[in-house]
C-alpha cells in the first residue's frame, strides 16, 4: 500500500485523488478478507492506512515534482465582470409559437419548490432526479466554450469568480454566509489574491 501511494504521488496525482483511492481500497478489502481472498492480517494493515490531511499534504506537495495527471486545471479561472454578465445573459429569444408550445408542454413538470434543474435520460425524457453534478459541469463547459471561448470552464470556476468579485465590496461575514461556508478560512480559499496587496484598504489615520 505504501508503495502504491508513493507511485500515485510520483505520477502527479492530487492528494484528493490519492485519498479517494485509499478509501476505495479499504472498502473492497473488507469483503475480500471475509471471503479469504486476502488474509485478515493484510486487511488490518490496509485499514490502518491513513490519507493525507491538509497540513501533511501541503508538506508533501512542497517537496514532490510539480506534475499533474489529466486535464484538470492547475488554477481556477476567474471571469471578468463582462464575461460573468455574458454567461448570465446567454440567450434572448422571441416568444415564438414553437417556444410557447414547448413552455406550455413543460409547465406540468415544473417544480413548485426545491431544486429547479431536473435530470434527463439519453432519450431526453425528464426524470424525478435532480440534474447530476457531472451534467451541470458538462453544460457549463459547453457554455464557456461557445460564449467565452474558454475550453475548460467549470462550476468551481464560477464559484471562484463569484467569491473573488463579491469580496471586493462585501462584508467578509456576509460573504461567508452567502457562500454557505462555516468559517472565514474556507471562504478565503475561494478568493483570488489581489495583485496589489493593499487594494481596497481604507485607514482612518
Amino acid at each position: 500500500m505504501e508503495g502504491f501511494v508513493k507511485w500515485l504521488l510520483n505520477q502527479g496525482y492530487s492528494l484528493a485523488s490519492v485519498n479517494n483511492r485509499l478509501s476505495a481500497i479499504k472498502v473492497y478489502a473488507r469483503p475480500a478478507a471475509k471471503v479469504g481472498v486476502i488474509p485478515p492480517t493484510e486487511q488490518a494493515l490496509i485499514r490502518e492506512m491513513r490519507g493525507y490531511g491538509r497540513t501533511e499534504g501541503k508538506q508533501v506537495d512542497e517537496i514532490r515534482p510539480k506534475t499533474r495527471v489529466g486535464n484538470k486545471k492547475e488554477e481556477a479561472i476567474v471571469l471578468t465582470a463582462v464575461q460573468a454578465r455574458q454567461l448570465k445573459t446567454t440567450d434572448t429569444m422571441e416568444l415564438s409559437s414553437d417556444i410557447w408550445q414547448a413552455l406550455t408542454a413543460y409547465a406540468p413538470y415544473l417544480r413548485q419548490s426545491g431544486i429547479l434543474l431536473r435530470g434527463n435520460r439519453k432519450n431526453n425524457k425528464l426524470t424525478d432526479d435532480v440534474m447530476s453534478v457531472r451534467a451541470i459541469g458538462s453544460r457549463i463547459k459547453i457554455l464557456g466554450r461557445d460564449i467565452l471561448e474558454l475550453w475548460e470552464l467549470s462550476p468551481h470556476d464560477l464559484r471562484h469568480t463569484w467569491a473573488t468579485r463579491a469580496a471586493k465590496g462585501s462584508n467578509p461575514f456576509v460573504l461567508r454566509d452567502a457562500g454557505g461556508w462555516t468559517n472565514m478560512q474556507t471562504s478565503s480559499r475561494y478568493v483570488e489574491r489581489a495583485k496589489v496587496v493593499n487594494e481596497g484598504i481604507k485607514l482612518d489615520y
